[in-house]
């Protein structure tokens, strides 16, 4: 399984998943850190990409479960943006302050 095979759905459901549970919940119950520099930006709302990435793989495949997957901050923006071009609204890059 790979990133590329992750659903637009999926994503969204990701997505959701964290809005309902909050930001620092989310995180804690799949045991993601926080982004440090690279982000997805949907509607407006910033999320943790690897987090998002990763649920949204549990989604796809439930029985393969969350993606842990060791991509470096910006290798995994460029696979997002390349894969991930059928969400409208969506950003992924480096925050700057």
């Amino acid at each position: 399984m790979a990133l590329s095979d992750i659903t637009e759905q999926a994503v969204i459901e990701a997505v959701g998943e964290c809005d309902r549970l909050g930001r620092d919940a989310f995180l804690e119950e799949y045991k993601f850190r926080s982004a440090r520099a690279y982000w997805l930006v949907y509607n407006g709302r910033r999320y943790d990409s690897k987090a998002i990435a990763g649920v949204a793989h549990k989604y796809t495949r439930p029985k393969l479960g969350v993606l842990r997957n060791s991509v470096a901050e910006p290798e995994l923006s460029n696979l997002l943006l390349r894969n991930w071009d059928f969400l409208s609204g969506l950003v992924v890059g480096k925050l700057t302050k």
